[in-house]
């Protein structure tokens, strides 16, 4: 709900920015899913907050390439070579062939590859997931098995008029690249809203940071 509202506001006050949507409550809503406020299937948070694209994962990397990507001005729908990131396509892009894990009666989910090609797995569409429990399930479980950054393919799932194509996930940082983004100057405090509420866990925190 948040992420709509905020994204809306965005585009009331900056009509021409491009609107990355990012954190892990997009990460996990990348896909059609399920939602326990409304207790209903929503789309990709992508689709229903009308962002431009998604990171999800750790996108420590994926952040800055789209960053200066966007800033040479590539347009959001040029970044699907990005691993992490998710964006809707008006249709699946030349070259791919898809692995179907749509068909319910299909036992292999989409898993099949052929050697030297491009595939991209296509789960069971929006309209589909929110329709019938058990190709929601199936979705779920290919979102899953598709999770493995060392193996992992291209997903693509039908919302609408539109395609919502995702990358495989990030490959995981190395220790240098690790111990430079937990260098930076982060403020390590609460959020102003919580003013002088003791929080224990950021106590203790404190604490551990300060013995290092």
């Amino acid at each position: 709900m948040l992420f709509r509202s905020y994204a809306q506001r965005c585009r009331e006050a900056y009509k021409d920015c491009t609107i990355v949507l990012g954190g892990i409550e997009s990460s996990l809503r990348r896909i059609a899913h399920y939602d326990y406020w409304s207790d209903k299937v929503r789309r990709s948070i992508l689709a229903d907050a009308k962002g431009d694209i998604l990171l999800y994962g750790n996108a420590e990397r994926a952040v800055v390439e789209v960053t200066h990507r966007l800033a040479k001005g590539a347009r959001p729908n040029d970044l699907d070579d990005v691993r992490g990131v998710a964006l809707l396509k008006p249709t699946v892009p030349e070259g791919w062939t898809e692995s179907h894990a749509d068909d319910i009666e299909s036992s292999d989910e989409g898993a099949a590859q052929k050697p030297g090609e491009s595939v991209v797995v296509r789960l069971p569409s929006y309209e589909q997931v929110s329709s019938d429990s058990e190709t929601y399930a199936r979705a779920s479980r290919v979102l899953h098995r598709e999770s493995n950054p060392g193996n992992a393919r291209h997903l693509v799932q039908r919302h609408g008029d539109r395609e919502l194509w995702v990358t495989p996930p990030p490959i995981p940082l190395t220790t240098p690249e690790m111990d430079g983004v937990y260098d930076l100057p982060y403020a390590r405090a609460p959020h102003s809203s919580y003013a002088d509420t003791k929080i224990p866990a950021d106590r203790k925190s404190t604490r551990l940071n300060s013995s290092h």
